[in-house]
C-alpha cells in the first residue's frame, strides 16, 4: 500500500515453497506491487508462513484446486474449487469463534485453526481439544458441529489468538455423480465491540 515497504516472508519449519530459498525471503515492494508465495500441489508448504512488514500490506491467502475432498490419489485434489480470502494481521485475530455448517459432507465441512502463540489450549463446544504452538495447524472435521449446525471454538486464555478458516461445501448432483462445491472463508472472531452491528 506504500512505496519502499520491506517484507519478510518466513516458511514454516520443515516446509518449502514452490521455489525453495535458504532462509526467509526479504523483498522491497512499492505501492501496487505484489509478491506470490506458492507451494507444491498436494502439500501444505505455505500454511503457517510468517509475513512481517514495516508498513501496511494486504495479504490474500488460499489456493485454486486445493479445497476439494481430501484423500485423493497422490495427495492431489480432484477438483478446481477456489478458496481465497483476504486475511488480517495477528493483532486483529481473536480467541473466540462461531462457525455455521454448510451443506457438505463431514469431510468437506472443515475448520482450520492456525496458532499465533505457543501453548494455546483449544476448546470445541466447551470440550478440550488439545494444546498447540505458534505456526501449528489444527483441522476440525465436520462431525464436530453440534446438532443445530454450529460450532463454538475458544482458547483457554483470552490473550491466546488464532487465525480461523472455514471450508464449506455443497453437493452438486449434475451429471452422473455427486461432486463437492467448496469454498474457503477467513472467519473474523467474536468481538464485544461489534455487538449490535454486522
Amino acid at each position: 500500500t506504500e512505496n519502499d515497504t520491506q517484507v519478510t516472508i518466513t516458511a514454516p519449519n520443515g516446509q518449502d515453497f514452490l521455489n525453495p530459498v535458504a532462509g526467509p525471503i526479504i523483498i522491497s515492494l512499492d505501492k501496487g506491487e505484489s509478491y506470490i508465495v506458492a507451494s507444491q500441489d498436494g502439500t501444505n508448504g505455505s500454511i503457517g508462513t510468517l509475513i512481517q512488514s514495516d508498513k501496511p500490506v494486504v495479504v490474500n491467502s488460499g489456493g485454486i484446486g486445493t479445497v476439494s475432498q481430501p484423500g485423493d490419489p497422490g495427495g492431489r485434489s480432484s477438483g478446481y474449487d477456489w478458496g481465497v480470502d483476504q486475511i488480517v494481521s495477528a493483532e486483529k485475530t481473536g480467541n473466540e469463534y462461531i462457525f455455521v455448517r454448510g451443506g457438505g459432507r463431514d469431510s468437506w465441512e472443515n475448520v482450520f485453526l492456525l496458532f499465533d502463540q505457543d501453548n494455546t489450549e483449544v476448546f470445541i463446544n466447551g470440550n478440550p481439544a488439545g494444546t498447540y504452538n505458534t505456526g501449528e495447524l489444527f483441522i476440525i472435521e465436520g462431525d464436530s458441529y453440534s446438532s443445530n449446525g454450529t460450532m463454538h471454538v475458544k482458547t483457554g486464555r483470552n490473550d491466546d489468538k488464532l487465525f480461523a478458516y472455514q471450508f464449506i461445501g455443497d453437493i452438486w448432483t449434475g451429471g452422473s455423480a455427486a461432486a463437492a462445491r467448496q469454498s474457503m472463508i477467513f472467519v473474523p472472531p467474536l468481538d464485544c465491540g461489534a455487538k449490535g452491528g454486522v
